[in-house]
């Protein structure tokens, strides 16, 4: 049975959806809503990601409506902030490697 917290904790005056979870007690659910505000993307966008991109795996249908748990969507966030560091410093190794003149094509050549 899910239930509705309208309290104001979370800063957007919408609901919270918590649901039993598989373990004891009750789990936080996003609504697509939440989830676009925490993204700072639309509502249209996130149900695209649900259905076909990136968010399928964390998404869970109840019903007719799509809806993410709360750890979930946190452990998202944070494996794209590890990704966006991994390519950063791929970045920076290539232009390292193009400034020495080691830089070919995607990969260094041996330096002398």
């Amino acid at each position: 049975m899910a239930e509705q917290d309208n309290g104001s904790g979370n800063g957007s005056g919408s609901n919270v959806v918590t649901m039993p979870s598989r373990g004891s007690g009750l789990e936080k659910f996003l609504l697509v809503p939440q989830v676009a505000e925490r993204f700072g993307i639309s509502s249209s966008h996130v149900y695209r990601m649900a259905s076909t991109g990136p968010l399928r795996a964390v998404a869970t249908r109840v019903g007719r409506s799509v809806r993410f748990r709360a750890s979930d969507i946190d452990k998202w966030i944070e494996e794209q902030h590890r990704l966006d560091e991994k390519r950063r410093q791929e970045i920076e190794r290539r232009r390292e490697a193009i400034m020495r003149g080691t830089f070919t094509g995607g990969r260094e050549t041996e330096e002398e």
